[in-house]
């Protein structure tokens, strides 16, 4: 299956998209900004519920969520293509 757990999303990302974060092992999610409609919009991928350190990707989760909170209009949250992983890491992002 294309991109299945991957950091990449299937499909291309919009025009303008603004990266933040790029995936990868330090990084974990794909994360960014765009435009749409005179709004800005943030993105963050969750390519699974796998993490290399729970504790230390649900930081950068926080993180990155605390910046979209001061800094868009709107938030695109994408796991399609995510094989799962571990439920309680998953649950403790919903959380947040």
């Amino acid at each position: 299956m294309l991109n299945f757990g991957s950091p990449v999303p299937i499909y291309g990302l919009p025009a303008g998209f603004r990266l933040r974060l790029a995936g990868g092992a330090s990084e974990f999610f794909v994360t960014g900004t765009y435009m749409a409609e005179g709004k800005t919009i943030g993105f963050i991928r969750i390519p699974s519920y796998w993490p290399p350190s729970s504790a230390l990707m649900t930081q950068i989760f926080e993180r990155e969520i605390a910046f979209f909170q001061d800094n868009t209009d709107g938030l695109v949250i994408d796991d399609l293509r995510n094989p799962g992983g571990i439920v309680a890491f998953g649950e403790r992002l919903l959380r947040r």
